[in-house]
């Protein structure tokens, strides 16, 4: 347990994170032998709704814990697991702990799971906090998986946050027994990544609809510019055939002038033959 000095903005995560790469220097270096954990857990104490600024400044502020869980099968953890199962049942005492729900549990590929009481990471973190716990006070708390936190050559709030892990049942039982006020980040971890993936599919729907929009606004214009272009086309055409039919009139009344012309003309002649004829005849 770590009573830090008084900070507003204490990184619980960034704390967490660093004590998983402890854990993985430390396997490194003493337990080559044995398997990492696989779990971390940090739990810390927060202000109750309401409770006036003094408060924070409390001897309890910024209270943390930090664990991990007992990897593997051999005797050290099976050892560890019986003395934190014991410590719990002496801090809790009067009350008793019930057999832990996931011991024996039939898990989803068939096989059962024999994760009984002591062996979580949270179970030491919750314990050394809850020693500290005023009643004005409540408890937050945080599991992770460590391989990839474990891995990675820096400290990344995004991969604490892909690495999170919900309270199991053991532990939900554990702070029902403990009668212990305890809020698990991962629900609000998991409330803000829905609310953020919420509004990124609405502004995906959003985009979309825009995008749409501007495309029938392009398929009006562009069916617009064509019903314009053809109303152009069918009134040069309608030009086009009234000058050819004004044309054509025209052409037809140059033809009956034409007709009417060659016609007086000829009867002209025809009267001027006669007269000759006649002229003949007399003489």
């Amino acid at each position: 347990m770590v009573e830090s000095p008084v900070v507003q903005d204490t990184n619980m995560e960034r704390i967490l994170a660093f004590y998983v790469k402890w854990c993985s220097t430390i396997k490194k270096e003493h337990f080559l032998l044995h398997s990492a954990p696989n779990t971390a857990s940090i739990a810390w104490l927060t202000l109750v709704e309401g409770q006036g600024p003094r408060a924070v400044y409390s001897t309890h502020q910024d209270i943390f814990s930090v664990s991990c869980n007992l990897p593997g099968a051999n005797p050290l953890k099976l050892k560890a697991a019986r003395t934190r199962h014991e410590f719990l049942m002496k801090v809790l005492a009067p009350r008793i702990l019930p057999p832990a729900p996931r011991f024996r549990k039939l898990q989803s590929d068939g096989s059962l799971c024999f994760v009984d009481w002591g062996h979580c990471a949270e179970t030491l973190a919750i314990l050394c906090v809850y020693l500290e716990v005023p009643p004005e006070r409540r408890m937050q708390g945080l599991a992770i998986n460590t391989q990839q936190i474990a891995q990675a050559p820096s400290f990344h709030s995004d991969l604490v946050r892909k690495s999170k892990k919900e309270m199991c049942d053991n532990c939900k039982m554990l702070m029902q027994v403990a009668q212990i006020a305890y809020e698990d980040r991962y629900n609000a971890m998991r409330a803000e990544e829905d609310k953020i993936k919420e509004k990124r599919e609405k502004d995906a729907k959003d985009k979309e609809k825009r995008a749409k929009e501007r495309k029938e606004m392009e398929e009006r214009r562009t069916n617009e510019k064509i019903r314009a272009a053809q109303e152009r086309r069918a009134k040069e055409l309608e030009e086009k055939e009234k000058l050819r039919q004004e044309k054509a009139r025209a052409d037809e009344k140059d033809r009956q002038a034409r007709q009417r012309r060659e016609a007086a003309e000829r009867e002209a002649k025809q009267r001027r033959d006669d007269e000759k004829h006649r002229k003949s005849n007399r003489r």
